[in-house]
This record gives structure tokens, C-alpha cells and sequence, in this order.
């Protein structure tokens, strides 16, 4: 059902004139959290059939790991202009007396240049370009605007 709704809306926004940049404003993902690749794929042309949803909601009931990297959601996305996509991460840590906790972390990265790439204050993204002899942005910073067109990044912590 939800497909048709879909097909349908964007079949309305193609008849009324509604710009892709509109309709990504627009978009509502049926999820907790999401990040998009509108500029990578086109958003009228839908290769989802409905057995596709079907199937995905399926395995989502029954998946007992989240597949990382650029699979799924993941897939296109980048940090900092490398491979980005799902990643997680757990640790144990100490509670009073005997007590420990799982803190757990699921992120998806949509963001960044590699030049703005900074680990511990280091300019990692700048040294990795100058080493590969690139002189692509690391004389000009690029602004950073907060508008969609930066990224976005969407961590749960658990």
C-alpha cells in the first residue's frame, strides 16, 4: 500500500511542477531515521515493486544483524568522500559493584569532504590529499551552511 501511495504522490508532484528540491524537503521515510542520496538516484523512477516491500519488511523481522557498510540505506552514501554507510559499535562498561552495561551505537554517514576530515585535531583529509598530490579543496574552505546540501549523519546511542 504503501508503494502505491507513493507512486502516486510523486506522480502528482511531476504533474504539478514540484522540484526535486522541494520534494526532498517533503520526503517522509516511514522509519525512525533516515539519510537520503536524492542526487545519486532518481526519485521519480521507483525500481521498488511492491514484493520488494514485502520482502523487506520480512527480513527486517527476522535479520539478526544489521548489515553495515553500503548495503540497504548505506548504499551510496559517503563520510568525507570515502565509502561510508551503516557502521556500529559496542562496549561493556562497569557499573556500581558487580553491574555492567552494553552501550551500543548505529550510525549512517551522508556527509563531509575530505579535506574537513579531522581526527583528534589532526587534518587527516588534508595530509591523505597532499599525499596522493591532490590540490582539490585544500586551498579553499568550503563554508559550512547547515543546509542539505552539507550531508547529514544519523547516530542512535543505546
Amino acid at each position: 500500500m504503501f508503494h502505491t501511495i507513493w507512486q502516486w504522490t510523486l506522480k502528482q508532484a511531476r504533474e504539478n511542477g514540484t522540484s526535486l528540491e522541494t520534494l526532498g524537503h517533503n520526503y517522509g521515510t516511514p522509519v525512525v531515521g533516515e539519510t537520503a542520496d536524492w542526487f545519486l538516484n532518481d526519485v521519480h523512477k521507483s525500481a521498488l515493486e511492491a514484493e520488494n516491500v514485502y520482502q523487506a519488511f520480512a527480513n527486517a523481522m527476522t535479520q539478526e544483524e544489521v548489515q553495515e557498510g553500503q548495503n540497504g540505506g548505506g548504499a551510496g552514501m559517503t563520510c568525507h568522500m570515502f565509502p561510508g554507510g551503516t557502521g556500529t559499535s559496542s562496549r561493556v562498561v562497569k557499573g556500581s559493584g558487580e553491574t555492567t552495561y552494553t552501550v551500543g551505537v548505529i550510525c549512517q554517514s551522508n556527509y563531509g569532504h575530505t579535506h574537513d576530515l579531522q581526527v583528534g585535531g589532526v587534518p587527516i583529509g588534508k595530509l591523505v590529499l597532499k599525499e596522493k598530490g591532490s590540490t582539490v579543496h585544500t586551498k579553499t574552505e568550503t563554508p559550512m551552511t547547515g543546509k542539505a546540501d552539507d550531508g547529514s549523519i544519523v547516530i542512535y546511542l543505546m
